[in-house]
């Protein structure tokens, strides 16, 4: 019997063997990042594991866990950007050589995203490359991606020649030229905080490098040039994100005095305390000496005091500086709340968006938060935002929900866009879980889904037993993110908690579909244009989302 119980426990800790791989990966991970933040600060030699720490939020001992010494944790890092650069640049490039166009306009978008190009990652390059003690480190790790990128680009501007026929032209010059730009641009962007980098001119530079040598190629009608009278790509829509209302979260998730969460927005960084006497506040998530953030963590609670570990800042849960300390009062967001849920918006623009703070009314009230959970997708956000309105609004004859729900009512509100729609939940719907969601709904009376877009990006619904928040968040071209949040009622029964549960698997399930459907339309979109007379039909609700997304990207374009 001992041997029996002593294998059957090898036995159990080798089951959890890849849940515990996956948590050290991700450990490893964050230590790279806090590594990438404080050579951003400090550079390779002033960067020590008590700063690197610091920044994770993990004690000291756990580096030689992961890394031999410090300076192995230093090139891990570089290896990590290095990884980063060639599965995210250089390989969708080199998947369109045979389009150099395509290929070229999509290089100049990749290699002036933010989250490859950002001042962080930027600085971290240049720190390596111009330390003389760590300059071979740089040629070891970086000297084949260096070589393999200007090769691609040379490959692309000599079959752009050769297909243009301009014999005259040197493929060598051009692509120097083209990379000299880029770099250029890089090199400034490793001085610059975020709020002051105009991406989208440094974009219409390189392009416009491209059109002087090439004009046919890249001028009007090329490809990510959007036409005339039509509003400017998915990707490039920052400005309509800048002054649009994003809900951060939900005031339940910081219910005590000095208590903070953080959301990861479009274009800001948000992080919202719970100040003396319960007010709530909210500021941008930054240093006031550097672009990291002052804490990572999705949750927590300050002891009376918000502070960066790094530089030994400090202010008050007012966002007050402390005299002698920080010389100014944190960033303040424009914030707003509604039925317990915090609206931010950035405040560097006085200008108002064009979409207004929308009204919400929900009826259960909400007690307890889950942890804020994300989803990556390839795919442009108004992709996977038409795909929602098509495909999950019950009133659709094929649409996914259509067996799910019954007695469904739609409402679109003009001009506003905003969509209001219940149903009620049909115990004859396909699958199990919901059929059990349905029984335990019918047992408690109240058995409708309630649900509303807040254009452009933002969904929310409203059960029983809970609200779950989903928002499209755009990353750069052909790239977002859906970032999800689910809250519990107060007072959960055993019922509304199976319920919850059962709402939670539905969600996840739904969400893989979506993400796999819209990222094969992603890449089909990216591919050969559909064949002559297949017209595309939306739906009315798609059909609202277009037109009001025109319209208000072009008041944004006359803001601007």
């Amino acid at each position: 019997m001992p041997a029996d119980r002593t294998r059957n426990s090898r036995n159990k800790s080798r089951r959890r063997l890849p849940g515990g791989r996956a948590s050290s990966a991700r450990q490893r991970l964050r230590l790279i990042n806090a590594c990438i933040s404080a050579l951003h600060l400090h550079g390779p030699s002033r960067t020590t594991v008590e700063k690197v720490v610091a920044i994770a939020g993990m004690s000291p001992g756990i580096v030689r866990f992961y890394f031999a010494s410090k300076a192995a944790m230093l090139v891990a890092s570089l290896e990590y950007l290095a990884a980063e650069f060639e599965q995210r640049v250089l390989m969708p490039v080199m998947q369109l050589r045979a389009e150099p166009v395509k290929a070229l306009t999509l290089l100049v978008d990749l290699y002036l995203d933010p989250d490859i190009a950002s001042p962080r990652k930027v600085s971290v390059w240049y720190s390596f490359w111009g330390e003389a003690s760590s300059r071979q480190e740089y040629y070891d790790i970086c000297g084949k991606k260096d070589e393999g990128f200007a090769d691609l680009v040379r490959e692309l501007i000599g079959r752009l020649i050769s297909t243009s026929g301009a014999a005259q032209l040197d493929a060598d010059g051009v692509a120097l030229g083209l990379i000299g730009a880029l770099e250029i641009l890089w090199q400034d962007f490793a001085f610059q905080t975020e709020e002051r980098i105009d991406r989208a001119a440094a974009r219409r530079r390189c392009l416009a490098y491209l059109r002087s040598v090439f004009p046919q190629q890249f001028g009007a009608g090329a490809p990510g040039a959007p036409a005339q009278g039509e509003p400017a790509p998915a990707a490039t829509s920052g400005p309509l994100f800048n002054g649009l209302w994003q809900l951060a979260g939900h005031e339940c998730a910081c219910p005590e005095t000095g208590e903070f969460i953080t959301a990861e927005l479009s274009g800001e960084r948000a992080l919202i305390v719970r100040a003396e006497g319960g007010a709530i506040r909210c500021f941008r998530n930054q240093c006031e000496q550097g672009s990291h953030a002052l804490r990572m963590a999705q949750r927590g609670q300050f002891s009376g005091v918000i502070d960066c570990p790094i530089h030994g800042l400090a202010w008050n849960l007012r966002g007050e500086a402390i005299a002698g300390n920080a010389s100014q009062a944190l960033p303040a967001l424009e914030s707003r709340l509604q039925h317990g849920f915090i609206w931010v918006r950035s405040s560097r623009s006085a200008r108002d968006s064009p979409i207004p703070l929308p009204e919400i009314a929900l009826g259960p009230e909400l007690a307890t938060a889950a942890a804020p959970a994300e989803r990556a997708v390839a795919a442009d956000w108004t992709v996977l935002a038409e795909h929602w309105l098509e495909f999950e609004l019950p009133e659709q004859p094929g649409g996914r929900l259509a067996g799910l729900f019954a007695e469904a009512e739609l409402q679109i509100e003009e001009p506003s866009m905003r969509m209001r729609w219940q149903a009620r939940v049909d115990s004859r719907g396909p699958g199990w879980f919901a059929r059990r969601y349905a029984t335990l709904a019918a047992a408690g009376g109240v058995d409708r889904w309630r649900r509303v877009f807040l254009p452009p990006n933002q969904w929310l619904e409203s059960r029983e037993d809970g609200v779950t928040l989903l928002q499209v968040l755009p990353l750069r071209a052909g790239h977002s993110k859906i970032r999800w949040l689910e809250y519990r009622v107060a007072g959960n029964t055993p019922r509304l908690k199976a319920m919850a549960y059962l709402a939670h698997r539905l969600r996840a399930t739904w969400l893989a579909q979506d993400i796999e459907a819209v990222e094969s339309l992603q890449r089909s979109a990216a591919g050969a244009p559909p064949p002559a007379g297949a017209a595309p039909t939306a739906c009315p609700a798609v059909a609202a989302f277009r037109s009001a997304l025109a319209r208000w990207t072009r008041a944004t374009a006359a803001l601007s």
